[in-house]
């Protein structure tokens, strides 16, 4: 056998189907289904052009350095001052019409010059853009590069899920749903195709994945307003406007299976993902093992991911994803032909680095001689979670803007962020919004669940909103731990109210004091006349200052009375004020406590107090300043670390606290207009909350709307979002379809 191997002759399927159960023996499971051909001749990658940007680029960049591989980025204007462009040996910018990825990260023409001109010897794409594009595929070999990937007839046989059905039809190991996948792709037949299925149907984008270009349709009525839609985001993101009609099911799971191909015929299995909890299609939480599969259903699904990839020859990173029902049977889904963003899962129970696995596939080494890939082990569990800049209050609209402060929560055993972000990066309009990647491992799952939901209350992001809290709420739900949830989870759990989308009323309270209390100490401190007088003195004692506060949107009258201050020095556990710690943990002395006697109130949108009881609390403010906030407040010490934004005429901070999670709050000037946090819905109607297009008119002005009536359709970053009535009137509108707006641009008054 070693003879015929070393000849490149094929093994016989007898000997080939006796090593495999040999190995099966030793694993207990099919891990490599091994067909071999001739050897191909290894290269040697020495620089690397990385077509992609942000945290997959940077995540390429240190396997580069650990291989010794020089690494070559590309960037946008948008992306001149990214982590990404300082990191990589070598940069070169994208010189397209606009920063949009339509004209930079999606120009293959220009990147393969760019490569050419970098002296470049390979390819990677990442995930997203160009990585499941068989075009770049094929221009990058017949460039005489290298392109870290399957080959292009793989890509373009996998990548479009309408061929690959196709391919894989009436294959007994591979169960497909019903639906329709043709070449016909006319309103008329596809609207016709729906019908004959019947509902409920789901919508897929042919040539993409990640949840871009996905509907659900449950009625006819609006099938072809979602099939226009879906074909509108799907020519967004892929540059191919095909879908396919699939049968729906409302409770499977959504499991998938790393495969890894080589240029000598090997295929295997690197486990399981399970990725159930979604919203919108998107993946929220990923974790490897799944604790759902039994070991039975788990080898049946091995054996159908390898004879995938054996059937297209596939070379590289793959993903073959499946649904799984209640009875343990499964359907085949899609191959995504590239790296995942939830990849690091795997590598965190596998120990491998899957990006130095590709570089040294695509040079020519085979998994099975020099990567020891037949002989795979998993160990422990890991979790991973998506941060992203979106408001989940508002319909999780994403956000774009300056992170003022990151800080990741470093310490941690088990804990990993794959990020593109630093202190002071901006999040783009013209890109996808996720923030960063956090990663928990752990011996079993309740440990790695509780490292990760540690690390998310540590981890301070400012500067933005993010979906932070609302993956503490997952994560901490009740069902979490044993894993009783499915594809619908989060959105019957956001319809029935088990899982929130703003925190519990009295976190921004709090911060409400907070914001007061550390704004007054600013003024305090920074007074350089009278400071012998009392601070706060009134010649009228009945008549309270106060503040106007807004914290976590919510806004409030904070009415205070000064009662004294305390100049000796207090240290810490001193009575009063046990187990003091700063906002960072740190500990220490403290100097002059002040105290007050507090009665708050909500204030409506109207600017009138709203009907609620006014709130009467006594706090002693205990430390504020250099980023850390301390105060006590009904007997129990609430700490915060303090991010202030440094624009000049703005009194506006971010107060992150480990157990309430950050809160954006203001002061605003009491003889001034408040200008409010970010809002799309403006006093006078409906604005953009950041740069948009507008790609649909949903009603026309003199309109009579109801409260929850869609209004419009606008794209931003990359993403179709629709503005909803708040209230019932009559409709003015102020824009057209196809027009690009700025942020804070008047779309339409409801009246």
């Amino acid at each position: 056998k070693e003879r015929k191997r070393r000849e490149g002759k094929r093994i016989s399927k007898g000997e080939g189907e006796k090593r495999e159960r040999k190995r099966e023996k030793e694993r207990g499971t099919v891990c490599v289904g091994l067909y071999e051909k001739k050897k191909r001749n290894k290269m040697v990658i020495q620089r690397l052009l990385i077509a992609n940007r942000g945290e997959i680029a940077r995540r390429i960049i240190r396997t580069c350095r650990k291989l010794g591989i020089a690494s070559i980025a590309v960037y946008s204007t948008a992306d001149r001052n990214a982590p990404f462009v300082r990191e990589a040996d070598e940069a070169y910018h994208l010189n397209g019409e606009s920063s949009a990825s339509s004209h930079t990260y999606l120009d293959m023409s220009m990147l393969v010059e760019i490569a050419k001109r970098a002296s470049a010897d390979a390819i990677h794409p990442g995930y997203g853009f160009l990585s499941e594009n068989a075009d770049f595929a094929a221009l990058v070999a017949k460039s005489g590069l290298i392109f870290v990937g399957p080959s292009a007839e793989a890509i373009r046989i996998m990548g479009s899920k309408a061929e690959a059905k196709r391919v894989l039809a009436n294959d007994p190991d591979v169960p497909l749903i019903p639906g329709y996948s043709g070449e016909d792709q006319s309103l008329e037949t596809l609207l016709a195709k729906g019908k004959e299925m019947g509902y409920p149907l789901l919508i897929k984008a042919a040539a993409g994945g990640g949840g871009k270009g996905m509907r659900v349709v449950r009625s006819g009525e609006n099938l072809a307003a979602e099939i226009e839609g879906a074909k509108r985001e799907a020519q967004s993101y892929f540059g191919d406007d095909r879908v396919i009609l699939e049968r729906f099911f409302d409770k499977v799971r959504h499991i998938e299976v790393q495969i890894f191909g080589d240029n000598h015929g090997n295929v295997v299995h690197i486990f399981e993902r399970e990725c159930s909890l979604q919203r919108r299609y998107q993946k929220v939480v990923e974790e490897s093992p799944s604790i759902a599969m039994t070991q039975s259903a788990r080898e049946r699904m091995f054996r159908a991911a390898i004879k995938i990839g054996q059937r297209i020859n596939y070379s590289g990173a793959g993903t073959v994803e499946f649904i799984l029902d209640d009875t343990q049977n499964f359907y085949f889904l899609e191959v995504n032909t590239r790296l995942q963003v939830e990849h690091p899962v795997t590598e965190e129970t596998t120990q491998l680095d899957l990006v130095e696995a590709q570089i040294r596939v695509a040079e020519g080494a085979s998994l099975v001689d020099d990567l020891q890939f037949d002989r795979l082990t998993q160990q422990g569990h890991a979790i991973e979670v998506r941060i992203y800049a979106e408001d989940p209050a508002n319909e999780f609209f994403p956000c774009s803007g300056k992170i003022l402060h990151w800080a990741p929560a470093l310490d941690i055993e088990g804990l990993r962020y794959d990020s593109g972000i630093e202190t002071g990066s901006e999040i783009s309009i013209f890109y996808d919004p996720m923030v960063a990647k956090v990663i928990a491992r752990g011996k079993d799952r309740r440990e790695a669940t509780m490292r990760l939901v540690a690390a998310l209350r540590r981890t301070v992001i400012a500067g933005l909103r993010t979906n932070v809290g609302f993956l503490l709420e997952i994560l901490t739900h009740s069902t979490f731990p044993a894993a009783d949830f499915h594809t619908n989870f989060i959105k019957e759990a956001l319809a029935d109210g088990t899982l929130r989308t703003s925190p519990p009323a009295a976190v921004p309270d709090t911060a409400a004091i907070g914001c007061f209390l550390w704004y007054w100490h600013q003024r305090h401190e920074g007074r350089t006349l009278l400071r012998n007088v009392r601070t706060a003195f009134r010649n009228n004692p009945y008549s309270l200052q106060s503040d106007n506060i807004e914290a976590g949107g919510q806004q409030y009258k904070v009415a205070y009375e000064y009662l004294q201050h305390n100049s000796e020095v207090v240290e810490n556990g001193a009575p009063g004020v046990a187990n003091l710690v700063r906002g960072d943990g740190s500990s220490g002395p403290r100097n002059k406590v002040f105290s007050f006697r507090i009665i708050w109130a909500k204030v409506a949108t109207d600017g009138k107090e709203a009907e609620e009881p006014k709130t009467e609390v006594f706090t002693t403010l205990l430390q504020s300043g250099e980023g850390a906030l301390c105060f006590e407040l009904n007997g129990a010490v609430k700490s915060f670390t303090v991010v202030e934004d440094p624009a000049v005429n703005v009194q506006r901070l971010f107060l992150h606290n480990l157990n309430d999670g950050t809160v954006e709050c203001a002061r605003h000037q009491r003889l001034l207009p408040s200008s409010g946090l970010a809002d799309p819905k403006a006093e006078l109607g409906y604005t953009a909350p950041m740069h948009s297009k507008i790609l649909k008119v949903l009603v026309k002005s003199g309109d009579s709307v109801e409260k929850g009536q869609a209004l419009l359709v606008v794209e931003s970053m990359k993403m179709e979002n629709r503005i909803k009535a708040s209230s019932s009137g009559t409709a003015k509108v102020l824009v057209k379809e196809g027009e690009m707006v700025e942020a804070g641009t008047k779309l339409v008054i409801v009246e």
